[in-house]
């Protein structure tokens, strides 16, 4: 387990490990605005289930897994919005990275030998993880002199694993909100940090609530930063709760019977507009 550690400095060194798509691209813009952080690494996902497939396997299997509806979803998230970003130029990951001369690794495997150097190299204080689908070995974990936090959209423990916002509208609980925690060996399980819960639209789609839960969660990480630095250790997840894998097509067919929406055109347009979406300032007065 990651342990939080060491003394306070001027710039908190931050590694980033998130997928391509509007969400990551969010939280590391939301780290971009702020004096105290600079962002030395960001790891970028290409895994689609599993680092043995390429993504046209990965792709097919996703499809037999959860449907052509939900797989279609997952593209427009991450694919989709990067095309969508190029094209109303609005800020992505491989943008902002390229923009601010941060160094990026593309992998499916950040485990490897060559992520495992990746990461050294940019010598963290913290990594980060938002929207990430790999689970970090207790190796890199260690790496950082503080710590390694997730960015978890749901009130832990409530809601662990895959697309909680999804499984949020499709049990009927009308409680939203964002997490950060330690990282351990078990996704999702480590101490809490910080929450804050976050009202919502009662017509807002899985993506839009997605969005702001993400940005919501890079301001938080932003407003701990003295808490994180000075050693917290943050504080026990009470309750026991399942972990949710990727959704059946069955899953999905009650959810949309349910009159919920995973991504609208509004989502598109609000999108290309930059509205609400673009991630606000951070409130911390040192930032």
């Amino acid at each position: 387990m990651s342990q939080l550690r060491g003394a306070k400095s001027s710039s908190l060194r931050i590694v980033l490990c998130t997928c391509d798509g509007w969400y990551g691209a969010q939280v590391l813009a939301s780290l971009l605005t702020c004096e105290r952080v600079q962002v030395t690494g960001i790891v970028r996902s290409a895994r689609v289930l599993s680092r043995r497939f390429g993504f046209a396997r990965g792709a097919f299997e996703q499809l037999r897994k959860s449907g052509s509806v939900y797989s279609a979803y997952l593209w427009c998230i991450t694919t989709g919005a990067d095309t969508v970003c190029r094209i109303g130029r609005l800020a992505s990951v491989g943008r902002l990275a390229s923009a601010h001369g941060i160094p990026s690794l593309v992998t499916r495997d950040v485990n490897d030998a060559k992520g495992r150097a990746f990461v050294e190299h940019a010598a963290p204080h913290l990594i980060v993880s938002a929207f990430f689908n790999q689970r970090l070995s207790e190796s890199i974990l260690a790496i950082p002199t503080l710590a390694s936090i997730n960015i978890h959209p749901s009130l832990l423990p409530a809601f662990r694993g895959v697309d909680p916002v999804f499984y949020t509208l499709l049990r009927g609980v009308r409680r939203f909100g964002v997490s950060l925690h330690q990282m351990t060996s078990e996704f999702d399980a480590g101490d809490l940090l910080a929450q804050d819960e976050v009202a919502v639209a009662n017509s807002a789609s899985v993506f839009e609530i997605t969005a702001d839960l993400f940005r919501r969660g890079a301001e938080l990480l932003i407003e701990h930063l003295d808490r994180i630095e000075s050693g917290a250790s943050g504080v026990k997840q009470r309750g026991e709760c399942d972990y949710d894998s990727w959704p059946t097509p069955t899953q999905v067919r009650k959810f949309r019977t349910q009159g919920h929406s995973l991504f609208r055109l509004f989502d598109l347009a609000r999108l290309l507009r930059g509205n609400s979406y673009r991630p606000s300032q951070p409130r911390l007065p040192s930032c």
